[in-house]
């Protein structure tokens, strides 16, 4: 089952390679840096697609839901920090979501190469932040941002957690202001400002990852996973997956 994980790293950085990139739709409170050596993938972040190519960057801001699909394995530079490291940039990525995730610039390419090429020496965790505020600093050049305003993490939290352990069940706003002490327009605001998608694109998101899995992995019938995920018809379940996949659920299993 491909739910959405509500991540939350021990360490104050992972800094790690990779040959693909995790499909597990998730969110965390940290930014997250997806630097392309060699490969492609697609990545997903607020309803939005990306297909990552050589020397592409994809800098996802905290609470932003997002995964990925490669479709050719290579190396994959994959960072995770939390935005208070970066000095006196922390307030633009807590309280900004960006117009587009994805930077391919020279400068910065050059930047991490660097960052890749330093010795694990003594001091090697202060270079790599060194760096890492340096590419980000630089990187900020290239992102419209869009402000996010009235959000509490507090708030997020509770409202994310409800809906990924519910959303098989018929679910409204009206159901998740009660049950999380939340204004039901508040909710809607809060999801909208935060994920750029609106409360049923949202559930329906969660319904159709799940659908993905099973389609993949099962010999269910469509009609079946439909219900099973929560969805109230067969034709909500095929326009829903249609409008986030660019496919019917037929024609994504018959394609596996």
């Amino acid at each position: 089952m491909n739910n959405i994980i509500f991540e939350n790293p021990n360490s104050l950085l992972t800094y790690c390679f990779d040959t693909s990139l995790s499909p597990m739709l998730h969110i965390h409170k940290e930014v997250e840096l997806i630097y392309v050596i060699e490969g492609e993938s697609y990545a997903y972040a607020s309803q939005k697609e990306y297909l990552l190519k050589k020397d592409d960057l994809f800098i996802n801001f905290p609470y932003q839901i997002h995964r990925y699909q490669t479709t050719v394995e290579g190396k994959f530079m994959i960072m995770v920090f939390p935005p208070e490291i970066l000095f006196s940039m922390s307030h633009v990525f807590t309280d900004n979501i960006p117009e587009s995730n994805v930077i391919n610039s020279e400068h910065i390419t050059s930047l991490i190469y660097k960052l890749m090429a330093e010795d694990k020496s003594f001091f090697h965790n202060n270079i790599v932040y060194g760096y890492l505020n340096l590419i980000m600093r630089n990187a900020l050049r290239y992102i419209t941002l869009l402000p996010l305003t009235d959000v509490k993490i507090s708030s997020i939290e509770n409202i994310l957690n409800f809906c990924i352990n519910h959303y098989r069940e018929d679910l409204s706003l009206d159901i998740v202001s009660k049950s999380v002490h939340i204004n039901k327009y508040y909710i809607s605001k809060t999801i909208n400002n935060l994920l750029n998608l609106s409360f049923k694109e949202f559930i329906n998101s969660l319904r159709v990852i799940e659908a993905c899995e099973l389609l993949k992995n099962t010999d269910k019938s469509i009609i079946n996973i439909s219900e099973e995920v929560g969805f109230g018809s067969l034709r909500s379940f095929n326009r829903a997956f249609r409008a986030m996949l660019g496919k019917t659920p037929r024609e994504y299993r018959k394609k596996l």
